[in-house]
């Protein structure tokens, strides 16, 4: 077993502040979607949030895993995990990384914006270039992120919309009506199929949970 690394995995030379313009705030488009501004097409950086602090992240499709600088998790004081094994780093011509081999990780919550939820991640520790994080391939794709280096922004679906619809479906309202105590839609009885999708969306130590009305 081995990863890949992109561009951002060197011998750690250090963030220069003056490089990099920081992105704004995103925004969302057609209710779907958050779209934030990056730096370049050819240093997709942001800002996101880790532990409640800022730091620069390298969206980095070049790279399988997701990696952060030593020197970022002393900083945010962040647990590190040992691996059993050494994982060996190659860049793209199959040469090893001067870096070295991953031996640690960390497991923590990013929010690639102030809107958006917290989405969990494994991040390799290990000297970075010009960055704090570098988010991977294999992240991106599992998060549904689009890297758009023609209008150089990243897109990243809303999952809290989604959940919204999903439930709205369920139970037949749309998003901003105001339900009655006693709306019929709700009284309907739901069939097994309907009652798996609720449980899916609500978190596991309410299911089973029983709701008496006072009257």
């Amino acid at each position: 077993m081995f990863t890949t690394a992109g561009e951002g995995v060197d011998e750690g030379k250090g963030l220069d502040p003056k490089e990099l313009a920081v992105a704004e705030l995103c925004v969302y488009e057609d209710g779907h979607f958050i779209t934030i501004p990056i730096t370049n097409a050819s240093q997709p950086k942001t800002k996101i949030n880790v532990k409640g602090a800022q730091v620069v992240a390298l969206w980095d499709s070049g790279a399988t895993s997701s990696y952060i600088n030593p020197k970022t998790v002393e900083d945010l004081g962040l647990e590190v995990i040992r691996y059993p094994e050494e994982v060996p780093v190659r860049m793209f011509d199959g040469s090893e990384s001067i870096g070295g081999p991953i031996t640690k990780f960390v497991e923590t919550g990013i929010r690639v914006s102030v809107e958006d939820k917290v989405r969990m991640i494994r991040l390799d520790v290990t000297k970075l270039c010009n960055a704090d994080v570098v988010i991977g391939w294999e992240w991106m794709k599992k998060e549904g992120v689009v890297l758009d280096v023609r209008e150089e922004v990243i897109k990243i679906p809303c999952r809290q919309k989604r959940e919204g619809e999903k439930l709205g479906a369920v139970f037949g309202f749309k998003e901003g009506e105001v339900l009655g105590p006693r709306d019929s839609a709700l009284e309907d009885e739901l069939s097994e199929g309907e009652q798996e999708e609720l449980l899916e969306l609500v978190p596991s130590e309410y299911h089973g949970v029983t709701v008496l009305e006072t009257r």
